[in-house]
């Protein structure tokens, strides 16, 4: 069903776009043409993934039901961890007790962007998930930080105890393969590589 609404709503961009390509004055049209092929571009749906029911329901089984922005906010910030060190810690994350970890796949990802349909949200969080889902963890340690300022807001003139750093793609490995096991290494393999 929340397939169908996604779909859906990639459809009604599609159509708005080519809407505005076919009213667009032709001087303009030719920039709009290229803008909106870009937009268009970007939400091609096969570059969505999109889980099965069964993984769906394991990472619900993993995550657990999402009541509200701040559990949201949390298990973004603990996927996030896969993708962050701290000042060569290894996989410690300062401040956490938690050994468990989520792993960081695009069946949670998909779980945790339509949990957000059933709760309010104060900030545009989707960008976010629709970042990772595309792959794209580019931004990944200004998210991490983002996520952790929404969860408990820091004064401006905050200085971290520690530097938070993007892991290589060699640590990563070794963070899932600490966290997730040799069942873990194939499913990142499978959906990132």
């Amino acid at each position: 069903m929340k397939k169908i609404g996604m779909v859906g709503i990639l459809a009604l961009i599609f159509v708005i776009g080519t809407s505005i390509v076919a009213f667009s004055s032709n001087e303009e049209k030719d920039q709009a043409d290229t803008d909106v092929n870009l937009q268009i571009a970007e939400l091609q749906p096969q570059d969505l993934y999109s889980a099965e029911p069964e993984e769906l329901l394991q990472a619900a089984s993993e995550i657990g039901k999402i009541n509200n922005e701040k559990e949201l906010l949390f298990r973004m910030m603990e996927l996030s961890f896969q993708k962050v060190e701290y000042d060569n810690q290894g996989f410690k994350v300062p401040g956490t007790k938690v050994a468990k970890r989520l792993q960081m796949s695009k069946e949670n990802i998909q779980y945790l962007y339509e949990s957000m349909a059933e709760i309010q949200v104060s900030a545009n969080y989707e960008n976010i998930l629709d970042r990772w889902a595309r792959g794209n963890f580019n931004n990944i340690v200004n998210d991490h930080w983002d996520i952790r300022d929404a969860i408990n807001p820091l004064p401006e003139d905050f200085n971290p105890p520690y530097r938070t750093t993007a892991r290589t793609p060699e640590e990563e490995l070794q963070y899932v393969e600490h966290f997730f096991g040799e069942e873990g290494l194939k499913k990142h393999n499978d959906q990132w590589n």
